[in-house]
């Protein structure tokens, strides 16, 4: 539900259309290094070749998005809020950058094209004539605190964007060979058996004497790693009371007229505890628990809606809640859990503590046991308890259930590593990793003649997308940028 709210309710509507573009560029993990100086002018926060980003401009973009955090009960420590402020800023300045050059090529929308797009948009249109409703229109504006000249401008901008996206995505060439070794490439997989021994798993078997400990806990040296150690752990060591619970949600629209009381079907649902799964998944609207029976996982205070984490934590476990209203719409709530806070002292755990870092000093020792536990597996492969993989191809950046590692990935698809005919021994992930051939498929080649189309747009997106970092880098290298440091501070 975390994910639902924060992706889907969390932000108010419109943060799609004044927030979506510059996401498109945090997505390509496009961030060039802030350098504040330079002049602008008044009440600009910066200037970036003739394009202006007011302090209002970036005062509503940050706004906008800790009040998706707010929105929660979620207040963020100074350095995460002057993270994203700066993060928000340079989302400006690459949107504005990307004008700059559609400027450049002569690509502009009219007015008449502005008009249309938000015509069309149904966030403003009457719920029972469905057409465009201006008074709505105003009123849904200003809910966001936005006037209708600066939406309007960020509708145009926003449009100017996609058809800059659109020019720079028909220039991208791809061909026919292309598309087809692509293919072969992401086609051809490999599926493993594998088995994991950890740190964790070879300090088990190390024996460390009582008087080592002692002495560890006698050199003053020590009480810094140890004190570290504790201070790094202290989810081990100290947990909030957490609540596991399963909802069932109506959603309600935020711009139409808040009723008192639930809407009659959802009264109508009447979950109990033993139906309550089977009710969520036919009937949730939240898509993030639904398949999962409506279940939130188990969560702390803070995390949640103020009037829906109320209700969770005030439910005995095994109860339906009554008909709860959040910001996101109608909920049923069902408890299945509750765990007390734990909180146990440094005191108390300080010989444990000392006992675990002697033992992971021990780095030939884990190493040694390591190797001989994944040897011993290999030897007896067919009676070891292993893991599966998945399906993966050679242009996979990671192994589903392993993580990142190149050093298997290349093994699976090399023809004379010993991984193709039995198990191989791996130093990965931090541990030892025995893995050998689960399935090797091969390409479907006359599904790729169906899907052709398909896979000629998949490669021109990925080539796209590769592009584009290096072309926004090329357009800043051209283009006059400066910043109000003083300016930007006081935001």
């Amino acid at each position: 539900m975390l994910k639902f709210m924060r992706e889907q309710l969390g932000k108010k509507i419109l943060m799609i259309l004044v927030g979506g573009i510059s996401l498109v560029f945090v997505f390509w993990g496009v961030f060039p290094e802030t350098r504040l100086g330079g002049g602008t002018s008044g009440s600009e926060v910066a200037a970036v070749g003739g394009e202006k980003i007011t302090a209002q401009d970036l005062q509503n973009a940050v706004q906008r998005e800790m009040e998706s955090y707010r929105a929660l009960g979620m207040e963020l420590p100074p350095n995460v809020a002057e993270n994203i402020k700066m993060g928000t800023l340079e989302s400006l300045v690459q949107g504005k950058l990307m004008l700059v050059e559609a400027k450049r090529l002569g690509i502009q929308v009219s007015n008449a094209e502005v008009t249309e797009e938000i015509q069309a948009l149904p966030y403003f249109h009457d719920k029972n004539t469905k057409a465009f409703n201006l008074e709505l229109y105003k009123q849904v504006l200003a809910a966001n605190h936005l006037s209708p000249g600066q939406f309007e401008e960020n509708v145009r901008e926003g449009l100017i964007h996609q058809r800059m996206q659109k020019f720079l995505e028909d220039r991208i060439r791809v061909t026919p060979i292309e598309v087809e070794q692509e293919f072969q490439v992401s086609n051809d997989t490999r599926d493993l058996y594998f088995q994991r021994f950890t740190r964790e798993d070879a300090m088990k078997k190390i024996s460390i004497p009582a008087k080592d400990v002692d002495a560890f806990l006698a050199n003053k040296d020590r009480e810094a790693q140890i004190n570290g150690y504790y201070a790094q752990n202290s989810l081990r060591y100290n947990q909030p009371e957490k609540v596991c619970a399963r909802h069932i949600l109506k959603r309600v629209n935020p711009a139409a007229p808040q009723e008192p009381t639930a809407p009659k079907e959802f009264l109508d649902l009447k979950p109990t505890p033993a139906t309550f799964a089977a009710v969520a998944r036919k009937n949730s609207e939240d898509p993030g628990s639904k398949s999962r029976g409506g279940d939130l996982d188990c969560f702390p205070r803070g995390q949640m809606d103020p009037a829906f984490e109320q209700a969770a934590f005030s439910l005995p476990v095994g109860k339906v809640s009554e008909p709860v209203k959040s910001q996101f719409g109608w909920h049923y709530i069902l408890v299945t859990k509750k765990e007390p806070a734990v909180n146990i002292p440094l005191e108390k755990v300080r010989r444990d503590i000392a006992l675990e870092l002697i033992k992971r000093e021990k780095t030939d020792e884990i190493r040694k046991i390591n190797l001989a536990s994944a040897e011993a597996a290999a030897k007896n492969w067919g009676a070891q308890k292993k893991e599966s993989t998945g399906p993966f191809s050679r242009l996979d950046g990671q192994i589903k259930n392993i993580g990142r590692a190149p050093e298997i990935i290349s093994a699976a698809f090399d023809p004379k590593a010993k991984i193709q005919t039995g198990p191989q021994v791996f130093e990965s992930q931090g541990g030892v990793i025995v893995a050998s051939i689960k399935e090797k498929k091969a390409p479907d080649m006359a599904k790729f003649e169906k899907e052709r189309k398909t896979h000629v747009d998949t490669l021109r997106q990925r080539k796209f997308r590769a592009f584009m970092p290096a072309w926004l880098q090329d357009v800043k290298a051209r283009t006059k940028i400066s910043y109000n440091a003083s300016l930007i501070s006081q935001i």
